[in-house]
């Protein structure tokens, strides 16, 4: 996995949440995670190996070992449950502009 892979699926997760109704909190949580492993400038990997993930803006613990997760399993169990309620084809097709979840006052 590279940070494209990581980053797409805590998007995806995101959007998973917010589809079904979680709180908005965690749903931003997962979204600026994303948005910072995409953005990180340095590979996933090399900062997993230094064990400095929770030094990266907005990872912390909790989301640390889903990357470390993801980066070891080459998956996301968190995701894999939450796929059986919310098919990831339905993520795909909220994706096409116009589409998408119901965003609420915070943009989420």
């Amino acid at each position: 996995m590279n940070n494209r892979d990581v980053a797409q699926l805590f998007s995806d997760v995101a959007d998973m949440l917010s589809i079904r109704g979680d709180n908005v909190h965690r749903v931003l949580a997962y979204r600026r995670a994303a948005e910072a492993v995409e953005t990180l400038g340095r590979d996933i990997k090399q900062v997993y190996a230094e064990g400095t993930l929770t030094d990266i803006p907005g990872i912390g613990q909790t989301l640390a070992e889903k990357i470390e997760e993801m980066l070891t399993t080459g998956k996301l169990e968190f995701y894999e449950r939450l796929a059986v309620e919310i098919p990831p084809s339905l993520v795909e097709l909220l994706k096409v502009e116009g589409l998408g979840p119901k965003r609420d006052e915070a943009g989420v």
